[in-house]
């Protein structure tokens, strides 16, 4: 289970109107991407409890939103006239509950190129020579993923049927909207005793990466994958490069040297997906 830790702002105090209505704010950070984890982690306060501080205070509200540096943010909101109650709340108990959330990260991805670069030498006589020879380097790029945290309540007979979501992290999955995304785990939090949890897994979406912008010089050019003439980097995947064959005169080949193993329906595996469309 996550951990949340409190902010310390000076918006945290409490505020009085004129006509004695009260209001308070707390705010935490979580290291998930789940909103639903972030919501019970350990350290956040329930709906209804008092404020730490100012007892007259009830927690009328929590939120949780996703920060593109991979946090969550979670705001409790205090008052003494109950005015932060929502009075629409999901009830997660119910078999068919689930939710799809939207999140977006920033990931660096690393296209290998060819550097041309000029090497010195010298003979058995002293003599020096300059030679153009290709080099291998990197050109780092920033692409945007598409993350899809989805979150179930289940009850399960044995802590083992969770081992799955194990079994399942880094799997290619083909999802009910007939896209492939790659599986990156699950948080389980604990409701009760009675192995009753929330779980949210969270997918991403690499759409690879093409349309590479040329060089305005002939001394850089990208390394190929082998049988291409473009250059381009297939969607889950981690290019690498090797040099074969003479380097004054060919340019290093780029490889898969990373990917993932695919399992299209591996996702239906998991507990409380078979509710997922």
């Amino acid at each position: 289970m996550p951990t949340a830790i409190e902010l310390a702002f000076a918006s945290n105090r409490v505020s009085t109107d004129r006509n004695g209505r009260a209001t308070a704010s707390r705010r935490f950070i979580v290291d998930t991407l789940a909103k639903d984890a972030a919501l019970t982690a350990d350290g956040i306060p329930t709906t209804g409890s008092q404020h730490p501080n100012y007892t007259n205070l009830t927690l009328d509200r929590i939120s949780a939103e996703v920060s593109g540096n991979g946090v969550c943010y979670v705001e409790c909101e205090y008052s003494n006239d109950r005015r932060f109650v929502e009075a629409r709340q999901p009830n997660r108990d119910a078999p068919s509950w689930y939710h799809w959330g939207w999140a977006q990260r920033a990931v660096q991805v690393v296209i290998p190129i060819a550097v041309r670069s000029s090497v010195v030498s010298t003979n058995q006589f002293g003599e020096e020579s300059t030679t153009l020879v290709w080099k291998i380097g990197k050109k780092f790029l920033t692409e945007q993923r598409i993350i899809r945290p989805c979150s179930v309540r289940i009850t399960v007979s044995n802590v083992r049927a969770l081992d799955v979501i194990a079994d399942q992290t880094n799997k290619l999955h083909t999802m009910p909207d007939g896209m492939v995304y790659l599986f990156e785990g699950g948080t389980v939090s604990q409701v009760d005793d009675t192995l009753t949890y929330d779980v949210s897994y969270v997918w991403s979406r690499d759409n690879g990466t093409y349309g590479l912008p040329a060089f305005d010089t002939e001394n850089v050019k990208y390394c190929l994958l082998d049988g291409f003439g473009v250059p381009f980097r297939p969607a889950y995947t981690v290019l690498d490069a090797i040099q074969i064959g003479n380097p004054a005169t060919d340019i290093p080949k780029a490889f898969i040297s990373e990917s993932y193993d695919e399992q299209p329906d591996g996702w239906r595996l998991l507990p409380g997906t078979e509710r997922i469309v």
